[in-house]
């Protein structure tokens, strides 16, 4: 999710996020354009030019990652290509490779009507990526045989190119992978019918444990396996709020925080909620005195990005910073905001806050994170376990590369979906394309996060211990990363 500035409701961090996630993972629903229309070169080419004007104009980081030379050239080389007819669907996938290579999770392009309308049959089975394998999870007819086995390949093709074919077209913060595994873990069937195939039947080639090698071949479904996959422990109550506390015992406590955000109709009513919750929590462990404090942040995809740095001012020893700057590209009017969700009246109220610098960058200052943070009186002093994966993105990326650099907590888990350095988000721009419709998000703002730059630079946060499920593990339920840390603090405490 995105870190985001009050007021400006209309483009705010989870409006953006909720679009982000249809746009990137259901392909988000615009009448007027049908599936098989076509599109004239002429056209093409104005949709085309509108989408590099947007991106050149607007994105923070655009040449982060991908250096201007060769972003130019793709631009370039694919604009040579338009000139044929083209479906919308086509043109969407000259595009996706392009914005995928940027580098920045939180940029989109999307197709003009749902999955529904390209995609006539899914692959029968749900899989999870463990340490780059795919296993089955589930099936369309709960086969007991496939659960649990690895697709090696699919109608004769390697599951490993398979996956770096639709990574091609997963956009994800620097050079990480695990936003783009996050992302297949949700919605591989989709984006294999988009970017792949959609055949009859799907000839499977399965290893099962220490069995001989098989193939299955499947049906093809017309509906999606959308089963759940992973979840609460057996047994564990479901909590009514996404942010909870609980003492397994007399020395740790558990905060496990879903996500940075809770839908009410208020924001004041939101923030005042997290922030009593935050305090009862703190106050809580001192008055139990509890020793050790485990954070589980395993399933946050974001949120509010003064949430990140509130729940930090628990955990801060001293006075500290938490963004270093708010990079934005400019604040003059754009030519093409017509194709946009932002009224001009909007854009002129937003650039107020924006400041040219004597080198002739832009920043954007109205964020309360730029601000220097006060520790809370009731602090946590203790030693602190953050448990952390592929879900945790945006403003949970934030507040674990803070919490990291500071050196305040030991990390378990897999690597964080979202980057270290910098996060690209605040308020968003969403382009509908006038003729083929195609949706284009891009953020507005790069927070560049006041962190010691890390060993391993274009990756997220990466734990001191790596920690992953079997896929019997996974299946069972058996919580390793937590069994792993309430380990870890027995062993600490001899």
């Amino acid at each position: 999710m995105y870190p985001m500035r009050l007021p400006l409701p209309m483009k705010s961090a989870l409006t953006g996020l909720v679009f982000l996630l249809t746009l990137l993972l259901t392909h988000a629903q615009t009448p007027k354009t049908a599936p098989g229309n076509s599109f004239t070169p002429q056209q093409l080419q104005q949709d085309f030019g509108l989408t590099r004007q947007l991106f050149e104009t607007m994105h923070p980081a655009l040449y982060d990652v991908v250096a201007k030379e060769k972003l130019d050239h793709l631009w370039d080389s694919t604009s040579r290509l338009l000139d044929h007819t083209l479906t919308a669907f086509e043109f969407f996938n000259l595009l996706s490779p392009i914005i995928s290579q940027l580098g920045c999770g939180h940029t989109a392009v999307g197709l003009p009507t749902s999955d529904r309308g390209y995609i006539n049959r899914y692959i029968p089975v749900k899989v999870k990526y463990l340490s780059g394998k795919a296993y089955i999870v589930a099936s369309q007819d709960n086969n007991p045989s496939l659960l649990g086995s690895e697709v090696l390949s699919i109608n004769g093709q390697p599951m490993t190119a398979i996956t770096a074919q639709l990574f091609k077209h997963i956009s994800t913060d620097g050079i990480n992978s695990a936003h783009r595994y996050m992302t297949l873990d949700k919605k591989f069937d989709q984006y294999y019918g988009l970017h792949i195939a959609q055949p009859d039947t799907f000839k499977l080639l399965i290893r099962s444990g220490n069995k001989p090698d098989r193939v299955v071949t499947l049906p093809a479904t017309t509906k999606r396996v959308d089963q759940p996959i992973g979840g609460l422990s057996p047994g564990s109550p479901k909590p009514d709020r996404p942010f909870f506390i609980s003492l397994p015992n007399a020395e740790t406590a558990i905060l496990t925080i879903d996500q940075f955000y809770i839908t009410l109709d208020n924001d004041k009513s939101k923030e005042a909620v997290y922030k009593q919750f935050l305090d009862s929590c703190f106050t809580l462990i001192r008055q139990k005195q509890v020793r050790n404090l485990v954070i589980d942040l395993r399933k946050n995809p974001g949120g509010y990005g003064t949430w990140g740095a509130w729940l930090y001012a628990y955990l801060a020893e001293k006075p500290f910073n938490y963004y270093k700057e708010a990079v934005v590209t400019t604040n003059q009017d754009l030519p093409f905001i017509q194709y946009t969700d932002w009224k001009q009246t909007e854009y002129k109220d937003y650039v107020k806050d924006i400041v040219k610098t004597p080198s002739g960058q832009y920043r954007w200052t109205a964020h309360d994170n730029l601000k220097l943070q006060q520790p809370q009186p009731n602090r946590f002093n203790g030693p602190v376990y953050i448990l952390i994966g592929r879900n945790c993105f945006s403003t949970t990326a934030e507040f674990c590369a803070v919490a990291h650099s500071t050196k305040r907590a030991t990390f378990i888990g897999e690597e964080t979906g979202g980057g270290y350095t910098s996060i690209n988000g605040g308020d968003m721009m969403e382009m509908i394309l006038p003729n083929t419709k195609v949706k284009l998000l891009i953020p507005m703002r790069k927070y560049v996060m006041a962190v010691t730059s890390p060993a391993s630079l274009g990756h997220g946060t990466i734990p001191d211990y790596w920690v992953e499920p079997s896929i019997n593990e996974f299946l069972s339920g058996n919580d390793v990363e937590m069994n792993f840390a309430l380990a870890l603090i027995t062993k600490n405490r001899k």
